[in-house]
């Protein structure tokens, strides 16, 4: 005669409904903390490139996912064991994305908070991508007069149509020395990148990159914008020295939003000319990886991109972040959802000669973009 089975438990309409959601929790959290592994499997693949932007999200779906799968064990379950393995086999793949992130993070070269020979020279930057927003808005000219930076470096300026604003409503196309504005200022040739600065602006260079193709995705050419300011000079100009100091390197950057396999193509080719502008202007001053250099902007690349730490490395230049930890600089849709809806685009990074003593940022001031502060520390 067969044996006789025990009989399972009979699942009640919402206990089956408990457990099937809390299968569902842990199906969606393999796949998302799978998702967020792919930038680091296949890092060179325009689509996964840019899941690395929303690593933070990811991973911590992924953990929600663990948390509700914990929860889920109270279902009364048919396969409580299966369950249990499917459990487990989530928090592999979460927990492996944590530890990959962090690893990534710690393995990216660090700026110096302070110069080990003396105080140094400080120089307060502020980086921006306005997205077209008014120079003479309420909120970015607010933020301005408290942050009061030494140089001022703005993406997405639409600088020709700034000016045109500027000249019918002021009768002035500038506003260099106006209110919160330093006295210096300079634009592109395209007027997506513009600076300005409370000391002169020397060996100011441009550069044009265009897009490999024009589609509905990538049809502008962007700039890179390099120049040099010397806030020790200035000082020692005042009182009758010579100044010997080399100052600060600044190459302002803003490559394509890799949102199209062209325009991925098209942030290489821009971050390479960066990267070859950085090396010419080592090998012109003579000083090599000893010039004081920073590389600043929109980078419209992740922290967490291979490409990214390949380039600090390749060229010897360190970085920091906010608080220690990549936030959130460019968010979507609203401000007060930037922790949902957000990424890290914007950095710093500088050569061992500068300091970072520290990294901020701003509040919203109108754009898509809040703004990072930087406090720099220069050789004398």
């Amino acid at each position: 005669m067969p044996r006789d089975h025990a009989p399972r438990p009979a699942q009640s309409f919402l206990g089956a409904c408990f457990a099937q959601a809390a299968w569902i929790a842990i199906l969606g959290g393999v796949a998302v903390s799978l998702l967020g592994i792919a930038p680091m499997v296949w890092p060179r693949k325009w689509l996964f490139d840019n899941l690395g932007f929303f690593q933070p999200q990811l991973l911590a779906l992924g953990l929600a996912a663990i948390a509700c799968g914990l929860i889920g064990q109270l279902a009364p379950h048919r396969f409580p064991r299966v369950y249990r393995l499917g459990l487990l086999a989530l928090s592999l793949p979460a927990f492996s994305l944590g530890v990959a992130m962090g690893l990534r993070l710690l393995a990216l070269p660090s700026a110096a908070p302070e110069i080990s020979e003396g105080a140094g020279v400080p120089l307060r930057v502020v980086s921006i991508n306005l997205e077209r927003t008014d120079l003479r808005g309420e909120a970015l000219t607010a933020f301005l007069t408290e942050a009061r930076p030494d140089v001022l470096i703005l993406q997405e300026t639409a600088w020709q149509a700034q000016a045109e604003t500027l000249a019918a409503s002021t009768g002035t196309a500038d506003i260099a020395g106006v209110g919160p504005y330093p006295q210096f200022r300079h634009s592109g040739a395209l007027g997506d990148i513009t600076v300005f600065s409370r000391y002169p602006l020397d060996d100011v260079r441009e550069e044009t990159v265009s897009s490999i193709a024009t589609t509905i995705w990538s049809d502008d050419p962007r700039e890179i914008l390099s120049f040099r300011v010397n806030p020790a000079g200035a000082q020692e100009s005042a009182t009758t020295q010579t100044g010997s100091s080399p100052g600060l390197t600044i190459v302002a950057v803003h490559p394509e939003s890799p949102r199209s396999k062209i325009q991925h193509a098209d942030r290489g080719r821009y971050l390479s000319m960066v990267g070859r502008e950085v090396a010419k202007r080592r090998k012109r001053s003579g000083l090599g990886e000893a010039l004081p250099l920073a590389v600043i902007g929109d980078w419209n690349t992740a922290p967490w991109s291979t490409r990214f730490g390949e380039f600090l490395t390749r060229f010897k230049l360190g970085t920091r972040f906010p608080g220690g930890f990549p936030q959130t600089t460019r968010f979507f849709y609203n401000w007060h959802l930037r922790w949902l809806l957000g990424a890290t685009v914007d950095h710093v990074a500088v050569s061992a000669p500068v300091a970072i003593r520290q990294v901020g940022i701003g509040p919203d001031i109108g754009s898509d973009h809040v703004p990072l502060v930087m406090d720099l520390l220069l050789p004398r």
